[in-house]
Formats: structure tokens, sequence, C-alpha cells
């Protein structure tokens, strides 16, 4: 059994190695130009290796002629050796940089397309730790650990080539460590895996409690819960620290074993050349050379030891990034085409969330142009999950939801109708950068006038006006340094310069008081009146604009009559 276990956690490892080789594939070029120069690098090393063995030899010999030629090609090569270090340092920052940005844009992009349901699974900062560290994991070591391992590889085979040249019993001797190298990884490879996927579930989990703790700062400070906050904090801490020193003990381990190989290569070289020495069979020189290269051996294990936290590491962080790259995407329906749409329709829909839950069941409401219908109910009923039907991000179990676009065409809601709505979510939803900017989401086009004209109809002219800087005012993350209440008005401005045919609003005057309520209904009647208006709200004042109010209750959505809709309004009053 637990052999089966360890060939299965091999393949795995090779699979997510291959998915990360492939995503440097790319960048070939660049990664055989870095190749080339560790070669070269190690090349020109053991000329320098060579050339001092010659230069001794011809100072005991004082040759004044080889002398100096010796010292020039050393220093020729020493000289090589430190342009191909700085260019090798430029040429892999460039690489990494490219392999990065192409994996972390991929990634980002296949975030945004998932299905809705599936990347909700995942704590926002688990995601970030994801599409930063594991990419800037996987971008550093793709194109470092094959190169690396070709460059260490020439190395000891050069230096073993040269070594066996001149004494072919030191030659064997520097072959012992082959095998011991391959057990000891065979050895290690499992219980670091195991380690560093543990470390990176411990890392996630911090930077996913320092996401939702800053993002809640002021949630915090209210309820003056500070303190627990930062207990919690360091106990998440502790659990990352305990995790980093497990694996950090490992590649120790790991890497001493390494070391002590190869100072048992260097240690028998060492030892056979001064006995070779001793014997008069090689001079000073050649003894020289061969200390160099067996410390050129031993640096090549030390290379090889040091891929393979590496390669740990690439393959952890691999599985992680191909997790988020194997969730499914949004279903692209059929596109909605361009046509004005004539009415919105959801008929015995039903819809059951992953875990059990059972939202709404058997529902059916529908709105047509220029009408406005209301949706209220108890908190937790089923109203936000009818929204995210209706916005194509939850796709109904059983009945039918589809956009009438007119002359007897109709699409099912998806990904696709979404270019048909525009929406004012709940709760503040105003990005960091200036309300222009905020704005222009919408419509990256729209001209500062389009900006003036919508801010009016929602009611928020005259306070952007006061800014310091008007439109071009910025507002922090999560629209700080305005009140909700503006926030709300310009997320209900931003969807207005969508200009879409549904105006699709959730609670969106929640945060206003009865005056502004009232003019931004009245400033909005114009605008509803050639398009689709569904309204998501508790507040039931706002019923009497309404065409019609469906109410969702026990999780089943229903028409209320003109006399339930009266009581509800005066119950408000």
């Amino acid at each position: 059994m637990f052999s089966g276990v360890r060939k299965l956690a091999s393949r795995e490892i090779w699979s997510e190695l291959k998915w990360a080789s492939q995503c440097a594939f790319t960048h070939r070029t660049s990664i055989a130009l870095y190749t080339l120069l560790g070669i070269l690098s190690a090349g020109f090393g053991l000329v320098s290796s060579i050339f001092l063995k010659n230069l001794i030899d011809a100072v005991e010999a004082r040759e004044l002629t080889a002398v100096l030629g010796a010292a020039c090609v050393m220093a020729a090569a020493l000289a090589a050796n430190v342009l191909l270090g700085a260019l090798t340092s430029r040429v892999t920052a460039r690489i990494s940089i490219k392999v990065r940005n192409s994996i972390q844009s991929s990634v980002y992009d296949r975030i945004m397309v998932a299905n809705w349901e599936d990347i909700g699974e995942y704590r926002s900062g688990d995601l970030l730790n994801r599409l930063t560290s594991d990419v800037s994991t996987v971008a550093t070591n793709t194109i470092t650990i094959a190169p690396t391992c070709v460059t260490s590889a020439m190395q000891f085979l050069g230096s073993l080539a040269v070594i066996f040249y001149y004494d072919w019993i030191m030659g064997l001797l520097a072959l012992i460590g082959v095998p011991l190298t391959a057990l000891l990884t065979r050895l290690a490879v499992d219980r670091m895996r195991r380690s560093n996927k543990r470390m990176k579930e411990a890392d996630a989990a911090l930077m996913a409690f320092c996401e939702d703790s800053v993002s809640n700062v002021q949630t915090i400070k209210a309820f003056d819960i500070a303190a627990l906050f930062g207990r919690n904090m360091r106990a998440v801490q502790e659990e990352s620290k305990a995790a980093h020193l497990k694996y950090n003990w490992l590649s120790v381990m790991a890497h001493s074993a390494m070391g002590v190989v190869g100072l048992i290569v260097s240690g028998g070289c060492f030892g056979w050349s001064v006995f070779r020495l001793w014997q008069g069979v090689i001079s000073f020189g050649t003894m020289t050379m061969f200390l160099q290269l067996s410390s050129r051996l031993t640096a090549a294990f030390s290379s090889l030891a040091g891929l393979i936290p590496a390669l740990i590491a690439t393959a952890t962080s691999s599985g992680r990034i191909m997790e988020l790259c194997g969730l499914d995407s949004e279903d692209g329906a059929a596109d909605a085409g361009d046509a004005a749409c004539a009415g919105v329709y959801l008929n015995g829909v039903s819809f059951t969330y992953k875990d059990g839950v059972e939202a709404i069941v058997n529902s059916t409401l529908y709105a047509r142009r220029g009408e406005t219908i209301a949706i209220v109910g108890p908190s937790g009923r089923g109203k936000t999950t009818l929204i995210r039907i209706l916005l194509g991000l939850l796709e109904p179990d059983s009945g039918e939801a589809y956009v009438d676009c007119g002359e007897g065409v109709r699409a099912d809601i998806s990904p696709a109708t979404r270019k048909l709505f525009s929406y004012v979510p709940q709760g503040n939803t105003i990005f960091a950068g200036t309300i222009a900017q905020n704005l222009r989401l919408a419509k990256d086009d729209a001209t500062d006038a389009e900006l003036a004209a919508v801010l009016e109809l929602a009611q928020a002219h005259d306070f952007v006006r006061e800014l310091p800087d008007g439109i071009d005012t910025v507002v922090g993350e999560r629209g700080k340094g305005l009140s909700e209440g503006q926030a709300q008005r310009l997320a209900i401005a931003r969807a207005l310069l969508r200009g879409a045919p549904v105006l699709l609003m959730d609670e969106a005057t929640s945060a206003l008081d009865m005056d502004m309520e009232a003019k931004l209904l009245e400033g909005l009647e114009e605008f509803r009146r050639d398009r689709v208006c569904i309204i998501a709200t508790h507040r039931t004042r706002i019923l009497a604009a309404c065409d019609r109010v469906y109410m969702v209750d026990g999780r089943n959505t229903r028409l209320m009559t003109a006399a339930e809709v009266a009581a509800l309004a005066g119950e408000e009053r």
C-alpha cells in the first residue's frame, strides 16, 4: 500500500512538473540562451583549472614564457566568467518576469471566467496567494531548474573527464557519489513534497486571514476586538511557522546529506592526489588542478542537491495553480445579440447549491419593457439567488430562465446575456481610483458630459461637484472617503451609464434617506420607461413605484396582491 501511495505521488509530481515546463516552453529560446551561458561558465571554469596546473608547473620549471601564457589564459577565463555571471543575472531576471506575467495573466483570466459557485469555494486570500506566491515560485524555478541541472551536469562530467584523463582511479572515486545521490533523492522527495504542501496551505491561510481582517478593519474597531484578532493572527502565524520549520528541517537534512556525499567525493580525490604526489607520480600543479576539480565536483553536487527543494516547491505550486486552471468555465451560451430586451422571464425555476442548501423552488416571475417589478422577502429566503440567476452566475437546476429579445427571439439567461443588464450590486462596490474611472468601468469611452448626465440622474451631481477635484477626485479602496449613501449613488450612476435594456438593482437605496430615495426614483422615471427594471429591496416604500411585487418566502416566489402590497407598505410607515 505504501508503495502504491509513493507511486501515485511520483506520478502527481511528474504531471505537475510537466505542466510547469509547458508554461516555460514558449520562452524556450531565452531559456536556451540562459543554459548556454551556464555551460560557457562551466567551460571557462574548467579552462582556468587546467591552465592553473600549467601555470604552477611552468613556475616550478622556471619557464617564463609558459608562465605568462598560462597566466593570460587564466585571466581571460576568469574575466569571461565575471561577464557571464552579470549577463546571466540579467537574462534570468528578464525571463523570470516574462514567464511570471504570462502564467499570472493566464491564471487571472481563468479565475475571472470560472464558474461562480466553484470559485466561491476559495477564500480570496488563498486565491491571491496562488496568483502571486505560487506563480512566482513556478516562474522562477521553471527557468532555472533545467539550466542549472544541465550546467551542473556539464561541470560534473567535464571535471570527471579531465580527472579520468590524468588519473582513472581518481575518476572512479568521483563516481561513488552518483548512486548515493540517487538513493538520497529517492528517500527525500515524498516527505518533502508533503511538507511543502502543508507549508503552502499554511501560507495561504495566513494570507487569507490578513486579507479578511484588513478589509474589515472598521468592523473590528467598531466591535473593539482588535486584541482578539491580534491573538488569532499570532495563532495562524504559529501554524505557518511550524510548517515552514518542518520543511526547512527536511531541506537542511537533504542538503546536508548531499553535502556529505560531496565531501566524501572531494575527500577521496584529495587523499588520492596527495598519495600520488607523495609517490612522485604527479606534479604539484596536477595536484592543485585535482583539488580544484574536486571542489567543482562538490559544487556540482551542492547545486544538484539544491534542485530537490526547488523541484518540490515547483511541483506543489504547479499543483495549486493547476487546480484553478481545472475549474469549469462559465457556460458560453448563445449570444443574446444587440436587440433591445422586451422582457425577462423565470418559469418554475429551482436551484440547490452544491452544499445541498435548497435556495429557491418552482419560482416564477416576469418583467416586460417599461415595467418596474420588485422582489421582497425576509433575508436568506432566495432573493440573492434569484439575482445571481438573472445575471447568469448560477444556472437553474430546473425551469426556464430567458430574455425575450423581441421579434420572436429569446435567449436563455447565461453569461452571454449579461451585456443586457445594468447592475447595481448590494453594498459598497467602489474601486480605488478616481470617480470618473469608476464610472467609466461601465463605458470606457464615455464623455464628461455623459458622466455629468448620469450623476444628475443618480442624485450624485451636487456632492461630486463639491469634491476637491470633481469627477477626478481620487477615492480609496471600497470607496474610502465617501459615505455609504454617496457610494450607492455612484454605483447607480455607473449602472445608468452602461445603458443596458435591463436595470437590476439589489438593495440599491438601502443607505439613502426617504427624501433622497424619492428624488432618485422620480429622476429615474423617464430612464425606466423604456427599460426592464427589477428591484430587490427591503424598503417597502419603493413598492408604490412598481408595477408588480414578488414575495420570496419559504424559497418560493409568488406574486403579491395589491392589498398585500399596501399592507406591507403600511407596516413600514
